[in-house]
């Protein structure tokens, strides 16, 4: 039997709650400093530029879709 762990630091930022995250990918790390806790959201949006820094990409078989909020519209790919 395995466990898993979750050890998570909330910090309160602008009355918003902010965590540091680290993503595992193809044996590299990438911790992330920041990154705003959306309790209202069904998934997380990465920046691509800071993803590609572990090899995270665009492959064909991704899936792309289209996401709108009060910044603008833009396209998304789906991991």
């Amino acid at each position: 039997m395995t466990s898993t762990q979750l050890w998570l630091n909330i910090e309160e930022k602008h009355g918003l709650p902010f965590c540091t995250i680290s993503l595992f990918h193809k044996g590299k790390v990438l911790e992330i400093d920041n990154v705003l806790i959306d309790t209202g959201s069904g998934g997380t949006i990465l920046k691509m530029d800071c993803v590609e820094e572990i090899d995270i990409s665009i492959e064909e078989d991704d899936t792309i879709e289209t996401i709108s909020g009060v910044g603008g519209t833009e396209f998304v790919y789906l991991k």
